[in-house]
């Protein structure tokens, strides 16, 4: 099936040069104005600084979407841009909604992380008075040093046994077992806080398997 075809997607592009944006001046006594470089990508001028707007008609409305100030984003990147969101109107999406969709996604993301849900979990003991400071300042160490780095930035979700038994592969080739029998325990943990708070359904640290964890006890 095409595409619906956009507002700006029939307008000239690339109609703008760096030596143009790099000399642009604000008119006297204007606040701001615009230069146009072509398919809804206008470099917007003002007192103090130069901000790269996209200009587009969804659903017989027109829409503006701010893309970044200029040098901070180039000519080249704003126009990528530009041609990135024109892409989502010609397919009925509004491009500063997914932007915000696209934010929340990375946020959740970043905070449905191994490394940051362990980070919770730590707290979590800490605060309750469970660990004397010594100890939960081994058990961070140990975490930073084997764990994180193996599998600290996959999501919660995307885990599964093989995946948390891999470090501990690792830490047992190194000839440490006990070492490796104390990691098996902190992510059991954690990944049972992860289904207490909701993150995950079940464990598959506690699958049965001859793969699973508790190999190491």
């Amino acid at each position: 099936m095409p595409r619906a075809k956009s507002e700006s997607a029939e307008k000239p592009r690339n109609l703008l040069t760096l030596l143009e944006i790099k000399n642009a001046k604000l008119p006297e006594g204007k606040a701001e104005t615009t230069l146009n470089d072509g398919g809804g990508l206008y470099l917007v001028v003002a007192t103090n600084r130069k901000r790269w707007m996209y200009r587009y008609g969804l659903h017989g409305k027109m829409h503006r979407q701010w893309l970044g100030e200029f040098p901070k984003v180039s000519l080249a990147q704003a126009r990528k841009l530009r041609n990135d969101a024109l892409n989502l109107v010609e397919e009925g999406k509004n491009p500063r909604i997914e932007k915000q969709v696209a934010k929340i996604a990375a946020q959740y993301s970043m905070a449905n992380t191994f490394e940051a849900i362990a980070l919770e979990w730590h707290a979590k003991e800490l605060e309750s008075g469970s660990w004397i400071p010594s100890h939960a300042e081994r058990i961070l160490k140990r975490l930073k040093a084997d764990i994180f780095p193996i599998i600290g930035m996959r999501a919660i979700e995307s885990l599964e046994t093989r995946d948390l038994l891999y470090p501990l592969t690792l830490v047992t080739q190194r000839g440490t077992f006990n070492l490796a029998k104390a990691y098996r325990q902190y992510i059991t943990v954690i990944m049972r806080f992860a289904v207490q708070t909701g993150r995950i359904k079940t464990n598959p640290a506690l699958v049965d398997a001859d793969r699973k964890l508790t190999h190491y006890s």
